[in-house]
């Protein structure tokens, strides 16, 4: 049985940086919407710009493997 966590529980709702596990480095941002024990789901996301550059939104939800990245608080 899969439980609640309270730290991904307190994002919920709220935009977020989704940060790659392996590198650490922000893939987009987007609003953190529902988790369960294998996915995390994102929506109204848009490209991470590097300097100079300008976000370009993603369309539809984001479903990522919780094994790739980790939401981190903007």
């Amino acid at each position: 049985m899969f439980t609640r966590k309270p730290v991904l529980d307190a994002l919920l709702l709220r935009r977020v940086a989704v940060n790659g596990l392996d590198t650490g480095e922000t893939w987009f941002t987007g609003r953190f919407v529902e988790y369960d024990d294998a996915t995390f789901v994102f929506e109204q996301c848009e490209t991470h710009p590097g300097p100079g550059e300008t976000a370009q939104p993603i369309k539809g939800r984001q479903y990522i493997d919780r094994i790739h990245v980790w939401p981190g608080e903007l």
